[in-house]
Order: C-alpha cells, then structure tokens, then sequence
C-alpha cells in the first residue's frame, strides 16, 4: 500500500460474536469516495 492511498474501517456489528470489520481503500485523490462507499456496504449489511 502507498503512503498516498487512503483507509476507511467500517464496523461490523454481529450481535454477541466478536467484532468483525471491513477496510476498504482507494486509490490516491479517489478518497473522497470512501464516505459514501462505506455508507452504500453499510446499507447492504444492515439488510
């Protein structure tokens, strides 16, 4: 991974399991993205 690129970690509530998560990346000046990706998967997971 290139230090330009960007991180954004999205919880993964699973009810009494340990906690999961999911990381997504983007490519350098694509970061801008990540907030509403994340917020898309999260829509997906929550069902």
């Amino acid at each position: 991974m290139r230090k330009s690129d960007q991180l954004e970690r999205l919880p993964v509530p699973r009810g009494d399991d340990l906690p999961v998560g999911q990381m997504l990346l983007a490519r350098n000046g694509q970061d801008r993205r990540l907030p509403r990706i994340g917020a898309a998967i999260e829509r997906l997971f929550a069902g």
